[in-house]
């Protein structure tokens, strides 16, 4: 299976991994799960077989897990409201991660999941905890 950017790991190069679709990066791992593929192509990794592939994805699914709990924890102790750039860089400095601009758009995308599902509501250009 070839997927070039639509699988992320944990990020390539120690940077974020790069989405802009919480629920659309999981349905992609989910997706590679059900296909069960005996090698995957990535485009920032050596390819990747046998269980391998499903231990890697699983990592992958628990990261997007621990990024969006990471982030809705900065939000929350921030008290008020906060700034995009505020949030990727405390929670950049949490999970070890630089300020960059996959940063940026992988904590957008998780902040408007976080929204969609009511824990936290922007405000003007700043978001903050309900």
């Amino acid at each position: 299976m070839l997927t070039a950017d639509a699988f992320q790991d944990a990020g390539f190069f120690g940077n974020w991994p790069q989405y802009e679709d919480v629920a659309a990066y999981l349905q992609t791992l989910g997706e590679i799960e059900r296909r069960h593929p005996r090698v995957l192509l990535t485009a920032h990794s050596a390819p990747l077989t046998g269980s391998e592939i499903m231990r890697r994805v699983q990592n992958a699914r628990e990261y997007v897990a621990e990024i969006e709990q990471t982030i809705l924890a900065v939000v929350r102790e921030a008290g008020a409201a906060c700034s995009l750039h505020d949030v990727a860089e405390r929670a950049g400095r949490q999970l070890g991660k630089p300020y960059t601009i996959q940063g940026l758009i992988t904590v957008d995308a998780h902040l408007r999941h976080l929204a969609d599902q009511g824990l936290v509501e922007r405000t003007g250009t700043a978001w903050k905890a309900r």
